[in-house]
């Protein structure tokens, strides 16, 4: 565990450094330092890789990580190039929700058996029940979705499909496999950064340190949890 806790333990310097810099200004320093962070949980989950071999999951989440680079980099050009917003933000969601299509294939494809159609149910209904809520309550909480309704909706589906799918697996292996635990914990920070994104992007009033910060440790920290599940295969 020497090589994933020095990587974590410098993943934790470059984020809290790249929280700083947010929070004083947008800027393309940060978005390298962000680029840096990012890059940080890729190089985790490809040692992990390097010491658990070849494992279906393993190659889905590295995709999904490479996408969720993609996002990262996409959704802090987008808060400095504010001419070229809605590019950026279509870029960012697409990426970020290749990415969960990624982690769902990948789980699928590793712990497939006889019961696994049974245990894709109930996270299919939750999604969209809660993709539609999400909607609903754009105007109760002051938000403002405009042009992107639908991408939101879309987005939330595979978001909410994939914390319903690891929590569901989790279930149906009765909490004993290490790697959905780490899973489960990452992709319920993954959501609940993205609920104080969603508030922070669409709503006003709401860039405060403390939304972007918790926003970010929240995040990378989730990312970094995936990753490291690898190591557990």
């Amino acid at each position: 565990m020497l090589v994933p806790s020095i990587l974590l333990s410098v993943s934790f310097v470059f984020v809290s450094w790249f929280s700083y810099e947010k929070c004083k200004a947008y800027s393309i320093k940060a978005v390298i330092i962000k680029s840096i962070c990012s890059l940080l949980f890729i190089a985790l989950a490809g040692y992990c890789f390097s010491q658990s071999g070849y494992h279906k999951f393993s190659i889905a989440a590295i995709i999904a990580l490479v996408f969720g680079m993609i996002g990262d980099i996409a959704l802090e050009l987008k808060c400095v190039y504010k001419n070229n917003d809605r590019k950026y933000t279509y870029i960012g969601f697409v990426a970020f929700a290749l990415g969960h299509v990624a982690y769902i294939t990948g789980l699928f494809l590793e712990l497939y058996n006889d019961q696994v159609v049974l245990y894709f149910l109930l996270p299919v209904v939750f999604a969209i029940l809660v993709a539609m809520i999400c909607i609903l309550i754009e105007k109760p909480l002051k938000l403002n979705y405009g042009q992107y309704r639908l991408i939101v909706f879309l987005y939330a589906l595979a978001l909410f499909f994939d914390l319903g799918i690891s929590f569901s697996f989790a279930i149906m292996t009765d909490f004993k496999y290490i790697p959905l635990i780490l899973i489960f914990v990452g992709m319920s920070l993954f959501a609940l950064s993205d609920l104080v994104l969603n508030i922070t992007y669409f709503g006003e009033g709401h860039e405060k340190p403390i939304d972007l910060v918790s926003n970010t440790f929240m995040y990378y920290i989730a990312q970094n949890l995936i990753a490291l599940s690898i190591l557990f295969l």
